[in-house]
């Protein structure tokens, strides 16, 4: 009879910690996982190595079972009641923790005060890549934080723009100062970064040297990124504080991307975390350590120069500057286009609306939900790159924050846009709906034909797009056409003539409830964490 062959791993491992891979291994090859195409081993770490990774698997399954893997994987692997299964320290409830959706953490008890972490990371067969979309974000800001380590602990430098100079040493050495939620090893040079990125890593180590390496502090910071305090302290705080606010995301309270922090000011630094019981002790005790250097947020773009921009946000010293720059916003025009003339796809669903006189500051405002769900949002344009979006939930609510916000009726069933139900505006906007499709039709076409006008304002005299509805179309044409567009379309359209309409009733022409939602979607409402910008 032949021998059984071995696991790869096998011979490496003895104890809990083979025992812990091998009933992973046969829960993910159970009668249930059939849809999964391949699994590779991606990590073997010493157990008596330092370090929190232990063990790393890749499953490789076909993108469209992508969650469906992630979940039923997870789902078993809870069910399987291990004894060697524990809760990691701090972490109030669940034995697997899952990060980033394709990402699931086992915790292995190895000894008395030696907690491991067994990785699965579900990933896209196709390409066995990165997977795009999260997971590249991911890899990129964990990049960042493992480079800058090596700057701040290894050379005590600005490094060379050719890291494959760098020995898996010097890597291995700075990834015990990190604390991110990608092994360190895929983050080397020839890995899972791409060199636009890698480029962008390295300039922005040598930046977050220039400006803090220097002096005494050379070789006292840790970076994290979905790991240590930005993934327990700093969120707990977050989600402890926000109640009242006007935040659904942490990202517009704080949009930092990773966290830099002095060693040895750790242990204080989480404890007055775990003490702001509000928003404002919070970003007082934010603002506080920012400036003494002893824990920075930093968001992060790309960095394609040699050197990168740098500006700090929600810092108090630059309040006065902030509410200057705040002041020349408003709302100063819009973009409301019925057909543009293009054979593929004629009538857009969105509305432009401009809070600066550059040609970049807007909003755009359309349903980013598809054809199957009512997803209003506004998303900011940037120079180089989107900025991020507010969901029409928060619209109101950041309207609604507003002292005095005036009345608008668009006729005398309407109701105003801070009162309007979505999923309502969402079912009377279906084309198939025999009992509101006329009736929507009609006020969709009316609001259409009332904001083709020029807005009312002196300050630049700019207007609308005056394509609205062709002028050579009669009405019942222009109807007829609104008619055949599907729902998304006139659910999107219909909600932006509402924020036209709200904007246009202010006494202010809109101003004050452009410049809020300018500030809320950048991360700089009044209420907002401090944080570097650098890109």
């Amino acid at each position: 009879m032949a021998k059984k062959k071995k696991a790869p791993w096998e011979g490496e491992y003895s104890g809990v910690a083979a025992q812990a891979i091998r009933d992973i291994f046969k829960t993910l090859g159970n009668e249930y996982h059939s849809f999964y195409e391949d699994v590779e081993i991606k990590t073997q770490n010493d157990p008596n190595a330092g370090g929190k990774m232990l063990f790393g698997i890749k499953v490789l399954v076909s993108r469209s079972n992508r969650n469906k893997a992630a979940d039923q994987i997870r789902e078993d692997l809870v069910d399987g009641n291990f004894d060697w299964n524990v809760a990691y320290p701090g972490q109030a409830d669940g034995l697997i923790i899952t990060r980033n959706g394709y990402q699931i953490d086992c915790a292995v008890q190895l000894g008395t005060d030696i907690i491991k972490t067994i990785r699965i990371e579900v990933k896209p067969e196709a390409g066995k890549g990165s997977g795009g979309g999260a997971d590249e974000t991911a890899y990129n800001e964990s990049a960042q934080c493992l480079y800058a380590s090596i700057a701040f602990n290894v050379l005590r430098s600005e490094l060379s723009e050719n890291v494959y100079d760098y020995d898996d040493e010097m890597y291995e050495k700075a990834s015990k100062y990190i604390d991110v939620d990608v092994d360190w090893k895929e983050l080397k040079p020839g890995e899972q970064i791409g060199v636009e990125w890698r480029n962008s890593s390295v300039r922005g180590a040598n930046e977050l040297w220039r400006r803090f390496g220097t002096g005494s502090f050379a070789g006292e910071y840790c970076f994290f990124r979905g790991g240590g305090p930005d993934d327990a302290e700093i969120k707990q705080a977050y989600l402890r504080c926000k109640k009242g606010t006007i935040f659904n995301s942490e990202d517009k309270w704080n949009p930092a991307d990773i966290w830099m922090a002095r060693k040895t000011e750790l242990p204080r630094l989480k404890t007055g975390l775990n003490d702001c019981a509000n928003m404002e002790s919070l970003n007082n005790f934010i603002e506080k350590e920012y400036c003494r250097k002893n824990m920075m947020g930093i968001s992060l773009k790309k960095i394609t120069n040699a050197t990168p921009s740098w500006s700090v946000k929600n810092l108090s010293l630059n309040a006065e500057r902030k509410a200057t720059e705040m002041e020349s916003y408003g709302f100063k025009s819009y973009d409301l286009i019925f057909d543009n003339k293009s054979k593929k796809s004629p009538y857009p669903i969105d509305v432009y609306v401009y809070f600066g006189d550059g040609a970049k500051q807007n909003f755009q405002a359309r349903n980013f939900g598809g054809n199957t769900t009512a997803s209003w949002q506004l998303e900011l344009s940037g120079v180089s790159a989107n900025q991020g979006r507010i969901g029409g939930g928060v619209v109101v609510k950041v309207i609604k924050s507003l002292a005095s916000v005036k009345d608008y009726k668009l006729n005398t069933n309407t109701p105003l846009l801070q009162n309007i139900d979505n999923q309502t505006v969402w079912s009377k906007s279906d084309p198939d709906n025999k009992t509101s499709r006329e009736k929507f039709t009609n006020d969709l076409y009316d609001l259409l034909d009332e904001h083709k006008q020029t807005i009312n304002t002196v300050r630049n005299n700019k207007s609308g797009t005056m394509n609205l509805i062709a002028q050579k179309c009669t009405a019942d044409d222009t109807k007829l056409t609104i008619g055949q567009q599907n729902q998304s379309y006139r659910y999107s359209k219909m909600f932006g003539m509402h924020l036209l309409s709200c904007l246009k009733a202010q006494p202010d022409g809109g101003d004050r409830i452009m410049r809020e939602l300018y500030a809320y979607a950048s991360s700089q409402s009044d209420i907002s964490g401090v944080y570097a910008k650098m890109e």
